[in-house]
């Protein structure tokens, strides 16, 4: 813990390493994209963080003022501060403790203070710098559990280890267990499926209960389904016809961050596609809208499903997590090649 124990003007910030050289981009002040931790604690006067810290007159800071009723996120540059974005502040007990997020990738910057986004501001002026902490007119400030992650794409792996919560690395390897073949299922000529099909939605939209409904009454008329400890691919048939692609994953998918495209070959022609999807994202059923007595039709012929899955929501969702694997937050792509040859 860091403790100011006097009533002044503080500025405590991450040096460089004196046994490496200036210029190493593992030196604080060459650091670009990262996300700072903090919690901090004062009564009285002011208090925050700064980053991309080159200097007293060039960083970032945000400030939280008890006196001022205020937050603030400013930029200091050659000596000169300019406000970038303000929003009042109703302060806790003085003896709570407030949790600090300032992620910077690129030009983006945001803040969050216990949780909530405060301020998200692009500026681009200083693009690297360190971090540090910073109180004013306060003899209580106290600040700990300091950290950072790192977000850039180069960024050493400090260790290496399996998920604790999943069997996968990431998102391409959970779908890179597709078992490369086609199941068949076979729905009964006499099966009313088209209102069923009637709820599929684009894939870009939230799944809904109604959805999820369609897909539990459309798959309960399915003949019993083997459980798999990968991807699995069914094709739905009705009458000759087929319907519909059954997807059955080991894990749930996050569909607030997964876009689907349906390509058609043999010249990756797009598909109109929709899709039911199981209320715990385990598994989903593309269709194809069609004139046909199922409401879904799918001609003969191989089929690609490309799954994209945005590690950076934060243009739908700007309170969403900020994703990285070894500080590389580009979405991932992953594919399905569905041959038409089946299993059974």
């Amino acid at each position: 813990m860091l403790a100011q124990i006097n009533n002044a003007n503080t500025m405590l910030v991450y040096k460089n390493a004196s046994e490496l050289p200036q210029d190493d981009p593992e030196q604080p002040a060459n650091w670009t994209d990262y996300r700072l931790t903090v919690q901090l604690r004062f009564s009285e006067g002011r208090i925050g963080v700064v980053w991309r810290y080159r200097d007293a007159g060039q960083h970032y800071r945000f400030v939280m003022d008890r006196q001022a009723g205020k937050r603030e996120l400013s930029r200091m540059s050659g000596g000169v501060p300019t406000p970038l974005a303000t929003k009042s502040f109703v302060p806790n007990q003085p003896s709570d403790d407030y949790t600090i997020v300032v992620e910077v990738v690129g030009p983006s910057m945001r803040v969050y203070q216990d949780g909530s986004l405060v301020f998200a501001v692009d500026d681009s002026t200083i693009t690297a710098g360190t971090i540090g902490v910073h109180c004013a007119g306060t003899a209580s400030a106290r600040f700990s559990d300091i950290y950072i992650d790192d977000f850039r794409t180069s960024a050493p792996v400090a260790y290496r280890f399996s998920f604790l919560t999943s069997g996968f690395t990431n998102f391409a390897d959970h779908l890179g267990s597709f078992e490369n073949k086609t199941w068949r299922a076979q729905l009964a000529a006499t099966a009313n499926v088209a209102p069923l099909i009637g709820s599929a939605a684009m894939p870009s939209t939230p799944p809904s209960e109604a959805e999820s409904r369609a897909y539990d009454a459309l798959v309960a008329q399915l003949p019993a389904l083997t459980a798999s400890t990968v991807v699995r691919a069914t094709r739905v048939e009705q009458s000759g016809s087929a319907i519909a692609f059954l997807i059955q994953s080991p894990e749930p998918l996050d569909w607030r961050r997964i876009d689907l495209h349906v390509l058609r070959a043999p010249l990756n022609t797009p598909v109109t596609a929709r899709v039911l999807r199981k209320a715990d994202g385990a598994g989903l059923l593309v269709v194809s809208p069609a004139a046909n007595p199922a409401g879904s039709l799918f001609p003969p012929g191989e089929y690609r499903l490309v799954f994209t899955y945005r590690r950076n929501n934060r243009a739908l969702d700007p309170d969403s997590d900020l994703l990285s694997e070894a500080g590389n937050t580009a979405p991932e792509e992953a594919t399905l090649d569905i041959r038409w040859e089946t299993q059974q």
